[in-house]
């Protein structure tokens, strides 16, 4: 029972079948090591103890280290009794915050049934990615919920679209490069646009990064 017990608390420390079995071959000076093992793959952003510290006995620390995985990162969001009844788990929200230019959609993963006592607003949580690691819990952000989707026969992301000479242009790629093409805007959502006039489907345009395509344009009329 005791053996038992014992290998039951290895297990517990994170170590696994092999190690524990070749532990009776290793040296004594070794198995006064342990090593600590994270629950989860990420970054250590804290650290509460210092080496040489005693922990985990006698009311003594027992958390080490504050490791965090923001792969994905949760958005806490206020949203109004008002406009609860429009916010359905699953839907997306577009998140957007002073100082970082882009914006990253993210789905709503909770709606808490309660409000708060204070603000008498609800608690939304929004998951969104962040792999390249520029959103950093305790930002302040803004969202932007899609509460109706309405089909329209094209439509472009709205970052295609440039202004030039008092028309709305976007960028068509051809052969020689892109060229100029005006375009009647309809309605728009501040994500996508959609093309009333101007474009066909299939076509390929410059979605992101038009500026320095209308910056060109603009020079070469100048010049002429």
């Amino acid at each position: 029972m005791k053996f038992n017990i014992a290998r039951q608390k290895l297990f517990a420390l994170g170590l696994g079948q092999n190690e524990i079995a070749a532990l009776p071959d290793e040296p004594e000076s070794l198995l006064r090591r342990q090593n600590v093992r994270s629950p989860l793959s990420g970054r250590i952003v804290e650290r509460k103890v210092d080496l040489g510290t005693v922990v985990g006995r006698d009311n003594l620390e027992t958390e080490l280290f504050v490791v965090v995985d923001l792969a994905r990162v949760w958005v806490d969001l206020a949203v109004s009794p008002a406009d609860l009844p429009r916010i359905k788990e699953g839907q997306t929200a577009t998140i957007t915050t002073r100082g970082i230019k882009e914006k990253v959609d993210g789905k709503i993963v909770f709606i808490s049934p309660l409000l708060d006592k204070d603000t008498r607003s609800a608690r939304v949580v929004a998951e969104i990615p962040n792999n390249n690691g520029i959103w950093r819990p305790g930002s302040f952000v803004t969202a932007a919920i899609a509460v109706e989707e309405q089909n329209v026969p094209l439509a472009v992301p709205t970052t295609a679209i440039q202004t030039i000479g008092g028309e709305k242009v976007v960028f068509v790629r051809t052969s020689d490069g892109f060229e100029k093409r005006p375009v009647v805007a309809g309605r728009t959502d501040d994500r996508f646009t959609e093309i009333a006039k101007g474009l066909q489907p299939r076509e390929i345009i410059a979605a992101t990064n038009t500026f320095p395509l209308k910056a060109e344009f603009m020079k070469g009329a100048a010049e002429d």
